[in-house]
């Protein structure tokens, strides 16, 4: 069973919150004679590979738990493949199932009416776009158009749009849309014919959105619905915090032929595979080697010739597959071919040459082949993301900005969500093969400015020259530990308890429990034959939903952790409140109380067990600085500001390490919005202590989670951790930066209030921080 991370957590409760919220006042257009509801809607911007199914069905269980109907969901996605992974993810046998368990999953083509009245659970019914999206529904041929001639029923569209319960009250209907960006006018308008009450897109932006939709939003603005509440954005530095991508990403620039490229991606390939073979658990690296098809290789405007014999053939995936096999030794079944790929039947290709030219109706083969080396074109669908694809050739055909995104976002997603202490098994890598230097350092520059803003915790580098190239990986000279850190919620039990004890009992509360005028629109079926139409009543809310649903959301919204330490099981949580009641708002005080005294409470303790072990530096040969008093005698990638502070750790004689972010020593730090893990720059070894030393320490110190970084306990007989935070500049204790000069060296008063020690020289500094 998966555990969703904090923040797909924090998204879910954010969309789920909302939509409560806009049901309890739902804004409405048109007359008093004919009201039109407008939709909730909201759009979840994510980067790759940070759990948007998960995500999407924790939300949709969450939005089930607060409504009065059942709801029916209509899943939809624009490919096949993402539909089929989707639905077996979600299916009672699934990896993500228990997160609706409250649902039955099923495929549209398998609704009926008579299932919609009679369930007494949710629904979900997934659907590719292409099941619906065409203009003459009448005259079409998609299953979910067909009507059951044998028992006369509607089609399954009409039938969609009654969705009728057993008491002939309509089931709301929520849509979502995963790939959203890919909406179109028609879909829309196909969609807004069923009146849903929810349309929920999984994408990072939807830059011209659909006509319909856009007079949707322009309504939702007007009422009071725009911008960033219509948006559930997920930062991705908590995407990347979690493991769920890879930490680096070096993309290789060649303006030379194919093979020197591909030998480059085959010698890192074979590292990373021995690698592999030593994690916990085990990963077996893949590459992907992206061309266009049935073009000749060096003249791309000229078709290849199907009517050749293979060992004559010049399209780019013959030749790289010809290269792999006659050349580099790779047997044929580790290699596939995925794109449509043209033979004459009178000149075949050799048996040997797995090929799947079928798009989706191979996919599925396609995957259960386990291949290593997989060779394609935009005709891998969307929907294929292995984990454990590590490389990436890009044919200079292929190498413009947008397709080596594309290829990219395939290679971010880390195997089984573990950084791993071989730093081979954390990087991923892009040969591109261009015309010339410019070419590259176009896409290179574009390349990186994308990730900076969609994922900015990954590393990015470039080469373009076997020199620059050159990176290696070095073992420490001894055997280093530091103790863990973990966070002690051990005073923070009893406040919580007391909190919920004193907490109003609302369970036998027929007042406070009530929202004052509150009205929803139900519809109910009008006239009893074919041509019976909805109306919209106004009838008093019984949109009451239990104070623990409401309890629940509210902490997740802000620090999910601290429902590991709250009794929500408390029957107290068992009471039925409607939204906007005073017993609502009660519930929420005390969700808000329990978060600040997990935040206050809530310590830094060091673990007797299980030290955290230094592993190896990886450095670019190019720009390594010498430091023989370091565990791995010297360092590259240092800034100005870094260089300073290892200059004097070099000097003053200590054995002392650099602390490489998300794959080094963590320390835990409990903040709102996050859980993160704070990675101080440099480890230091004096006098049986660990010293954690920082060059931004100011950031840190303006969070309250900051300042526990100043005092943590050790048990008896384990070294004691002293953080050490730097500035440059002069600041003053409410961390506020006053002048440009000098260093400042943080800490806390006996009092607990900041102090901020300000010194001349960056060796002054360093002797203040080894002296904690």
């Amino acid at each position: 069973m998966i555990t969703l991370f904090p923040f797909q957590s924090q998204a879910a409760a954010e969309i789920a919150s909302r939509y409560a919220r806009f049901m309890a006042d739902r804004p409405v257009v048109g007359t008093q004679k004919d009201p039109r509801p407008l939709p909730f809607y909201q759009a979840l911007s994510s980067i790759t590979a940070s759990g948007k199914t998960a995500i999407l069905a924790e939300t949709i269980a969450q939005i089930e738990a607060g409504l009065p109907v059942k709801p029916v969901v209509m899943w939809l996605s624009r490919g096949k493949v993402v539909v089929e992974q989707t639905y077996k993810n979600l299916s009672p046998s699934g990896k993500y199932h228990h997160l609706i368990q409250d649902f039955d999953v099923r495929l549209l083509s398998q609704y009926k009416s008579s299932d919609v009245e009679a369930a007494t659970r949710g629904l979900i019914y997934f659907a590719t776009v292409g099941t619906f999206n065409q203009k003459d529904k009448e005259k079409g041929d998609r299953l979910i158009y067909r009507s059951d001639m044998d028992t006369a029923e509607s089609s399954v569209w009409e039938a969609l749009k009654q969705r009728l319960n057993s008491q002939q009250v309509r089931r709301p209907l929520i849509v979502v849309y995963d790939e959203g960006h890919n909406l179109s006018d028609q879909q829309m308008q196909l969609l807004l014919e069923l009146e849903a009450d929810a349309f929920i897109v999984a994408s990072a932006t939807l830059k011209k959105p659909p006509s319909g939709l856009n007079e949707i939003l322009k309504s939702l603005d007007t009422a009071g619905w725009e911008g960033d509440q219509l948006i559930a954005s997920i930062a991705a530095s908590d995407v990347a915090a979690s493991g769920l991508i890879k930490t680096d990403l070096v993309l290789g620039g060649y303006a030379a032929p194919m093979e020197s490229a591909i030998d480059d991606l085959l010698q890192a390939f074979d590292a990373a595979s021995v690698a592999g073979a030593s994690a916990k658990p085990q990963i077996a690296p893949k590459a992907v080697y992206v061309s266009r098809t049935n073009v000749v290789e060096a003249d791309h405007s000229r078709k290849d010739d199907p009517k050749r014999p293979f060992h004559q053939r010049e399209a780019p995936p013959i030749l790289i597959w010809r290269y792999l096999v006659e050349q580099k030794g790779i047997t044929p079944d580790e290699i596939a071919v995925y794109a449509n790929l043209k033979f004459d039947k009178l000149y075949p290709a050799p048996p040997e040459f797995v090929l799947y030219a079928g798009g989706d109706s191979d996919y599925e083969q396609f995957v259960k082949g386990g291949y290593r080396h997989v060779i394609f074109n935009q005709a891998l669908q969307e929907g294929w993301d292995d984990p454990e694809v590590y490389f990436a050739y890009i044919d200079r055909s292929m190498g413009s900005p947008v397709k080596v995104e594309q290829v990219i976002g395939r290679l971010l997603r880390q195997p089984n969500a573990i950084t791993q202490p071989n730093s081979r098994l954390n990087e991923a890598r892009v040969f591109v093969r261009v015309d010339n230097e410019q070419v590259f350092k176009k896409v290179f520059e574009e390349v990186r400015g994308k990730l900076t803003k969609d994922a900015p915790s990954v590393q990015v580098s470039s080469y373009e020259s076997r020199k620059a190239r050159d990176r290696e990986t070095v073992p420490p000279s001894r055997d280093m530990t530091i103790p863990q850190l973990f966070l002690d919620t051990s005073n923070v039990l009893e406040l919580i308890q007391t909190a919920v004890d004193n907490f109003v009992d609302f369970r036998q509360d027929t007042v406070n429990t009530r929202a004052d005028g509150s009205m929803v629109l139900v519809q109910q079926r009008v006239g009893g034959d074919a041509a019976s139409t909805f109306e919209w009543v106004k009838r008093d809310s019984n949109s009451t939903v239990s104070a623990r649903w409401l309890f629940q959301l509210r902490v997740m919204r802000q620090y999910p952790r601290v429902l590991e330490v709250t009794p929500s099981d408390d029957p107290k949580f068992d009471a039925l409140v409607q939204l906007g009641s005073t017993a609502h708002k009660s519930v929420e005080a005390l969700a808000d109380a329990c978060v600040r005294s997990y935040m206050d409470a809530v310590r830094l303790k060091v673990a007797k067990h299980n030290p955290f072990r230094v592993g190896e530096a990886v450095n670019i040969v190019d720009d390594k600085m010498p430091y023989p008093n370091s565990l791995h005698g010297g360092y590259s990638g240092l800034n100005s500001f870094e260089r300073a502070c290892a200059a004097e750790l070099e000097s003053a004689g200590v054995l002392w390490a650099r602390n490489p972010s998300r794959t080094g020593y963590p320390i835990p730090l409990p903040s709102l919005g996050s859980s993160r893990n704070f990675y101080p720059d440099f480890l230091v070894w004096k006098n049986g202590d660990v010293f954690a030393i920082d060059t931004t320490g100011d950031h840190l110190m303006k969070e309250k989670s900051g300042r526990k970084l100043m005092s943590i306990t050790s048990p008896p007989g384990v070294p004691s951790i002293h953080v050490c935070l730097i500035s440059e500049g002069r600041w003053n204790p409410k961390v506020e930066k006053v002048g440009k000069e000098g260093y400042t060296v943080w800490g806390l008063q006996a009092d607990g209030n900041i102090q901020a020690a300000h010194v001349d020289s960056m060796a002054v500094a360093v002797a203040q921080a080894l002296t904690s």
